[in-house]
């Protein structure tokens, strides 16, 4: 990924570098022309002499600097190759994860939905099972309540025969007194006493 410091660095160096290819170029130029006017004067002045080679000098100069500024381009360059590169990695790696990330959010939205549906599911279980207690519970208490009154009702009519059934033995005995009574009046009046 190229900055913006790094673009404008780039850009001042070609700036640079095209500056010193132009002064390059007019140093040749001189070089040239002194060479030129060097070979006409065939041997010339001290002076021209000292120009001609502080212009060889500085021309040397110039052009390893321009090298050097050649190779600063070039590095940028591969620096800018290689952040490319690191770029489309970091993008991959970017939507990769936001595939995960998409296919974990629907993999939790899914979750949600399953717990809610199974919630929603125990609950209304959960709700019959209540009413089917509560019925049960009805039935319990109804079912206790005749039982209790059927026991009462049985006492009832257990105690009403009880005391029928002392009624009977009561008048059995006095048909039993009754009887006797008139077997014996009976055997009286056939077997009078002498007199």
């Amino acid at each position: 990924m190229k900055s913006d410091k790094e673009e404008g660095k780039a850009a001042l160096l070609r700036e640079e570098i095209v500056q010193l290819q132009e002064e390059v170029h007019l140093l040749r130029q001189m070089k040239d022309m002194l060479s030129k006017d060097l070979e006409e004067t065939q041997g010339g002045c001290s002076t021209n002499l000292l120009s001609t080679t502080e212009l060889r000098v500085q021309l040397v100069d110039k052009e390893q600097e321009l090298d050097r500024a050649k190779e600063s381009l070039q590095a940028m360059k591969a620096d800018r190759k290689r952040l490319k590169a690191e770029k489309s990695d970091l993008v991959s790696q970017m939507q990769q994860l936001y595939a995960t990330l998409e296919s974990r959010e629907e993999q939790l939205r899914e979750f949600i939905r399953n717990y809610d549906q199974h919630r929603k599911e125990s609950e209304d279980a959960v709700k019959v099972l209540a009413k089917e207690k509560d019925v049960l519970e009805r039935e319990k208490w109804d079912l206790r309540r005749q039982t209790k009154e059927s026991t009462e009702q049985a006492n009832i009519l257990r105690s009403q025969m009880d005391m029928k059934e002392n009624r009977i033995k009561e008048l059995e005995a006095e048909l039993t007194m009754e009887t006797q009574q008139i077997t014996s009046s009976q055997r009286l009046a056939a077997f009078p006493p002498p007199g």
